[in-house]
C-alpha cells in the first residue's frame, strides 16, 4: 500500500526533501508538513524521508532529528517522529520509544511509539511493560496494556490474560464480603433527680438528693466505603486488556472478562 501511494506522492501533495546551499538535508520543511497531516499522507512522507537519506551521513542526520523531534512540544511532530522511527530506524530508538509509549500525555504519540517498538520484531521488549502492570498506579497500568496492545507480540497474551484474571478475581471477592462496619450512637443525656436520702444529723434532718441519667437517642450500624472510584479505574484498567488482547489475537469471545479467560484455558488444554 505504502508503495502505490509513493508513486501518487505529487497528487497527495507531499513535498521531496531538498537540499540546503550548504549540501545538508532540509528535514524541517517535511517534518512541519507532515506533523498535522493524515495517516495517508505521513507514510507517505515517510518515504521520501527514505529515499533522500541512503548516504550514511545523511541517515545519521535524519536519525539525529528524529530524536530532537520525539522532544518537541507538538504531539503532533512526537507522533510523526515515532511513525517515521520505527519504519526507518526498527529497533534502534526501543529506550525513549517504550517510555513514550508508557508515559507520553498524548494518546495518539503512545500508540504510535508503541508500534514502533513493535517493528523491532523483538517478542524480549514486552518484558518491561509486563512489570508496568503490577504498577501501584492505575494509569501507567492501563498505558501499559494499551502499548501492549500496539505493539502486537503474542508473547504479551498471557500475562495480560493472567492480570485480567487478577482483577476479576479481586472484584468477585470484593463484591462477596460485607465491608467493614461499626456502631454509633445519637442521643441526648438528661440529668434528673430520682430520690432523696433523709439523714438524720445533729437533731436535723437533711435530704441528701439521688441524681441519675436518662438516656434518649438510637444506635446506627454505620459502613463507610469508597467503591465508585475503584469500579471505574478497574472498569477502564480491564477495557484496554481486553481491547490489547483482541488487537494481538484477532478474537472476539467476549465482551467480559471471563471470556478472555475461558478462551485462554481453552487453548491452553
Amino acid at each position: 500500500t505504502r508503495a502505490v501511494l509513493h508513486e501518487h506522492a505529487g497528487v497527495l501533495g507531499v513535498p521531496a526533501v531538498q537540499r540546503a546551499p550548504a549540501g545538508t538535508l532540509d528535514l524541517e520543511s517535511l517534518f512541519r508538513f507532515a506533523s498535522p497531516r493524515a495517516r495517508v499522507q505521513r507514510e507517505v512522507a515517510v518515504l521520501r524521508l527514505a529515499e533522500a537519506t541512503t548516504a550514511p551521513a545523511d541517515r545519521d542526520a535524519l536519525r539525529a532529528a528524529l530524536g530532537a523531534q520525539m522532544r518537541e512540544v507538538l504531539p503532533g511532530r512526537r507522533s510523526f517522529a515515532a511513525l517515521a522511527q520505527g519504519r526507518l530506524f526498527p529497533g534502534e530508538e526501543v529506550r525513549p520509544l517504550l517510555v513514550h509509549a508508557l508515559r507520553d500525555a498524548s494518546e495518539e504519540v503512545r500508540a504510535e511509539a508503541a508500534r514502533a517498538v513493535g517493528a523491532a520484531q523483538e517478542p524480549g521488549l514486552v518484558l518491561p511493560l509486563i512489570k508496568v502492570l503490577d504498577s501501584p498506579s492505575p494509569t501507567l497500568r492501563r498505558h501499559a496494556a494499551e502499548a501492549l496492545g500496539h505493539m502486537g507480540y503474542a508473547t504479551a497474551v498471557e500475562p495480560l490474560v493472567a492480570r485480567l484474571s487478577a482483577l476479576a478475581s479481586s472484584a468477585q471477592s470484593a463484591g462477596s464480603h460485607r465491608v467493614p462496619h461499626r456502631h454509633i450512637f445519637v442521643g441526648k443525656q438528661f440529668a434528673y433527680i430520682q430520690d432523696f436520702d433523709v439523714e438524720v444529723a445533729q437533731l436535723q434532718s437533711v435530704a441528701d438528693p439521688q441524681v441519675n441519667v436518662l438516656m434518649e437517642g438510637e444506635v446506627l450500624d454505620a459502613g463507610v466505603v469508597g467503591t465508585i472510584e475503584f469500579r471505574h479505574v478497574v472498569a477502564a484498567e480491564r477495557a484496554s486488556i481486553q481491547r490489547a488482547l483482541e488487537n494481538i489475537t484477532n478474537e472476539r469471545p467476549g465482551g467480559r472478562a471471563r471470556d478472555w479467560i475461558d478462551w485462554w484455558d481453552q487453548r491452553e488444554h
